[in-house]
């Protein structure tokens, strides 16, 4: 839980949701959370599936230094009427990600808002904007980005019920696990607080509910992957076109790719007599240029498109099983590749998140890593791309040392999300 003191509203962030059976949201959250005090928001009028956000933590909201005028910043975003992914830099590593779609809040990784790093975040935002089709609206600059900012929320008092402190109690009866609630809510799942639970026999029901949950759960544990492997292909050289080896007195070093960004890393050159900060952000854009370590190294990020990989439940539930053994691949990639080295090994881990579903195969992560102490070029990524793209992998980092030829090398991550043996 975060809280963001702005004036005279102290805004909550990172909350836990729930949903109450249209009853008193108080008494609910008892049966949640047993004995315990909470601090509680419920947005909209008590009705079936009213959303709540709550926190145990009382300390912040009572005593002298209470927090001023709580409100959940998920309840102060959706008074403001607009659809959009809201995405606000905490300046600590982190982001919060909230998503308005008509009218509504819809699922996060993590239930109805989500503190993530802010990588991830950002990656999670670009990913849920182009699937519901609403703009970002965010305090980080980038391209295609809305300006957000905490000045434009409505002021408390006018359209925002404060957060409220729960009574104490000494029959209180702990019930469900809040975890097991908000399992049930993932990237894959968009489903909104206000759907209907399925009909039908309770059996029936309980047991798609949880294939349902098992399935979004999965989905929001996946690492995120492009659809298309020649991403790398495209990002190679679009880090070729954009980071020149010497820039206004700096060298390059190095650059990492993701799908949606490559991040070029200079340093003052040695032999530079003179070199300019300025004149990066004005080549590159302000919001690109970023100065780390004691102002002798300069991160500069460029965006890409990128079409990230949406996993549906069908595809969990019943996943695909990729025939070729990693072991048979390291083989192949010597043959087909022979100027690539494979690291030594090879990762595997199920995607486990708790219990599985009758007769449903598991998932695996399986990784690769190739690697070379030459420098990159177009036909070595390219001919990688051919080989691990037909085994099912997908490449999702690069990383390239720009140095002479003794510091000079490249090095792929290759994840593939592969179905278990039946």
């Amino acid at each position: 839980m975060r809280i963001i003191d702005h004036g005279k509203v102290s805004y909550v962030l990172g909350l836990k949701w729930t949903e109450t059976d249209g009853g008193d949201p108080q008494a609910h959250l008892r049966d949640l959370v047993g004995a315990q005090r909470c601090v509680f928001q419920a947005m909209g009028k008590r009705r079936h599936r009213q959303p709540v956000g709550y926190t145990t933590d009382v300390e912040p909201f009572v005593g002298k230094k209470k927090a001023a005028n709580p409100v959940s910043l998920v309840a102060a975003v959706l008074a403001l009427g607009q659809d959009g992914v809201y995405l606000y830099d905490l300046d600590d590593g982190h982001a919060w990600l909230c998503i308005v779609h008509q009218g509504k809040v819809l699922s996060t990784p993590e239930g109805a808002e989500s503190v993530l790093p802010t990588a991830r975040a950002t990656t999670a935002a670009t990913q849920i904007a182009r699937n519901v089709n609403v703009p970002i609206r965010s305090n980080i600059e980038a391209v295609g980005n809305e300006s957000f900012s905490i000045d434009v929320l409505p002021a408390k008092g006018r359209k925002l019920p404060g957060m409220r402190v729960s009574s104490a109690s000494n029959n209180l009866v702990g019930g469900l696990v809040l975890a097991a609630v908000v399992a049930g809510i993932g990237y894959g799942a968009w489903t909104t607080f206000a759907d209907q639970k399925p009909k039908g026999s309770s059996a029936a029901v309980l047991a798609e509910q949880e294939r349902q949950a098992y399935a979004s759960s999965v989905t929001a544990s996946i690492p995120a992957l492009d659809q298309d492997p020649a991403w790398i292909l495209d990002a190679y050289r679009m880090a070729e076109t954009n980071f020149p080896s010497l820039v206004e007195g700096w060298s390059l070093t190095k650059v990492a790719c993701e799908p949606a960004m490559c991040t070029g890393v200079y340093e003052i050159a040695k032999q530079a007599s003179v070199y300019s900060f300025e004149g990066l952000k004005e080549r590159f854009g302000a919001h690109r240029v970023r100065l780390v370590q004691g102002q002798e190294q300069v991160n500069i990020s460029i965006e890409r498109e990128s079409s990230p990989r949406i996993w549906s439940a069908e595809e969990i539930l019943d996943p695909v099983r990729h025939p070729m053994d990693l072991v048979d691949l390291h083989g192949l990639l010597r043959v087909r590749v022979p100027q690539v080295k494979v690291e030594p090994g090879f990762s595997i881990s199920e995607i486990d998140v708790g219990p599985r579903p009758v007769l449903v195969r598991p998932m695996t992560r399986e990784l690769i890593v190739t690697n070379n102490s030459n420098r990159a070029s177009a036909s070595t990524v390219g001919a990688q791309v051919e080989v691990m793209g037909d085994a099912g992998f997908v490449p999702v980092a690069l990383l390239m040392n720009q140095g002479d030829e003794s510091t000079a090398g490249w090095r792929i991550e290759w994840v593939r999300i592969n179905g278990a043996v039946s």
